[in-house]
């Protein structure tokens, strides 16, 4: 069965497949599609833009009022991203060890690191459009897009959301902080940059009754322009890497006109991953010329 799966994963077209098409398919269409390509990119028109100073003036207003209402004086807290002015990891260890590459049927071309995360056949999330003949034969490798899997964070944070046991947590946002067990992720508004951020929830047991979910909370985002979404486990208990070419697809209209610091892109991103099983860490930056750099926590 398993070997079946695979194959038709492998076996799937992934050029003009994985856009997510028309206005069909209600709220979770609406949301994946205010991108204008149909596929999850979107953060920040003003989110990349506005720095950390502004976004604790927002904060403090908030919080400033609600005192005012209970005849109480408040002061805002103080930003963790006060001073920082590159993405910084907090109790994330230096070496990793242990750390799943793609290798043998799962085929990675992107290097950097990525191998860590990202192969053919890999798992991906796909709009109303694609054939269910399809998300059928893999297993639970492709899930469709709805309410339940994709939010949008419209209000000021902070925001928690599920790393769900067997799967995966994926989040495009232009800055903030992640908090995840005893990691935190610190991720500063830069100028026409985005991130997009990946982390391998805890292996499946496939076990009833056996909650092995994780919690990620989010902060310090722009409220509005930052979006977060989950993969579930696969019916053998596991989504062993994401799609490299989804990946791609992503990365590429945040470049482009995916609504990320306007209306025609952001010039850099940086993409992060994380395996909340072995702690690694990959780091990838793409430049405003193309060129793209990455840094790990392991061999």
């Amino acid at each position: 069965m398993a070997n079946n799966i695979r194959e038709a994963l492998r076996n799937l077209t992934i050029a003009g497949s994985l856009v997510v098409g028309g206005g069909a398919g209600g709220v979770a269409a609406d949301r994946i599609l205010f991108n204008g390509q149909g596929v999850q990119a979107g953060t920040s028109s003003e989110g990349t833009n506005l720095g950390s100073k502004q976004l604790n003036t927002i904060v403090g207003n908030g919080e400033t009022n609600l005192g005012a209402q209970q005849g109480l004086e408040l002061s805002p807290a103080p930003s963790l991203l006060e001073g920082i002015t590159e993405p910084t990891f907090l109790n994330v260890p230096e070496t990793a060890e242990n750390v799943e590459l793609a290798s043998g049927m799962f085929e990675n071309t992107i290097g950097h690191g990525s191998r860590a995360f990202l192969a053919e056949p890999g798992g991906l999330w796909v709009g109303p459009e694609f054939p269910q003949r399809q998300i059928d034969a893999v297993g639970g490798n492709i899930q469709r897009i709805n309410p339940g899997n994709q939010e949008l964070l419209e209000t000021l944070g902070p925001s928690f959301h599920t790393i769900p046991e067997g799967g995966w947590l994926h989040a495009s946002l232009g800055g903030g902080v992640i908090k995840i067990g005893e990691a935190v992720f610190l991720l500063p508004f830069q100028e026409g940059h985005n991130y997009l951020f990946y982390v391998r929830g805890r292996y499946g047991d496939q076990e009833q009754d056996t909650d092995r979910n994780m919690t990620a909370e989010f902060s310090e985002y722009a409220a509005g322009h930052a979006l977060v979404q989950h993969l579930n486990a696969a019916e053998d208990g596991s989504v062993a890497f994401l799609s490299e070419g989804q990946f791609r697809q992503v990365s590429g209209l945040s470049e482009d006109n995916a609504s990320n610091c306007g209306d025609n892109g952001c010039s850099t991103w940086t993409a992060i991953y994380y395996d909340t099983n072995t702690q690694a860490l990959v780091v990838m930056n793409q430049s405003a010329n193309g060129e793209l750099t990455g840094e790990t926590n392991f061999r």
